[in-house]
């Protein structure tokens, strides 16, 4: 089973403490939005949770945290947007919140040419880039061109491996 955890909601910026609560006890309750005295009840023990997916626009409350999310596989999809504070009043800086992950796709390669997709612009350059993917390249389009200069990447590991006592 996949959890999501931010259709609803921005639970990794503003519940992160509530939902590292729910990973301990194994399970959380939902309450449906259209019959609000309907709860189903989740688990969320490792062996029925294949995925967590986090939607967010500030993971950063949670990285702290990643040991605890360590037994799970994560998917975490983080909306950077172009507004300032006048329209998104608490929301961190997009610089900021930007060095903690990294996109490695490409514009204008996705194959599904969904009329709305802010990622292709051309239905003719996806079909010409997906002609130039080799899966045995480093590169998701083509390969090395003269003049690439290749920097390694500044990354952190967000989990620090750290035991601690439970008292």
């Amino acid at each position: 089973m996949i959890i999501q955890t931010g259709m609803r909601t921005d639970i990794p910026a503003f519940y992160s403490e509530w939902f590292l609560n729910r990973i301990k006890e194994g399970y959380v309750l939902v309450r449906n939005p259209y019959n609000p005295s309907q709860v189903t009840r989740y688990s969320l023990l490792p062996n029925v949770v294949d995925l967590i997916a986090f939607c967010t626009k500030n993971p950063a409350p949670m990285l702290s945290h990643m040991d605890a999310l360590e037994p799970y596989g994560q998917y975490w999809f983080v909306t950077i947007t172009p507004y300032g504070r006048d329209v998104e009043p608490n929301v961190p800086d997009k610089e900021k919140v930007m060095v903690l992950g990294v996109d490695i796709g490409a514009y204008d390669t996705c194959g599904h040419l969904c009329k709305y997709c802010y990622a292709n612009t051309n239905a003719d350059l996806v079909k010409e880039n997906m002609r130039k993917h080799d899966p045995e390249s480093p590169f998701l389009l083509g390969g090395n061109m003269p003049g690439d200069v290749i920097h390694e990447a500044k990354q952190k590991s967000w989990i620090d491996g750290q035991m601690r006592l439970e008292i």
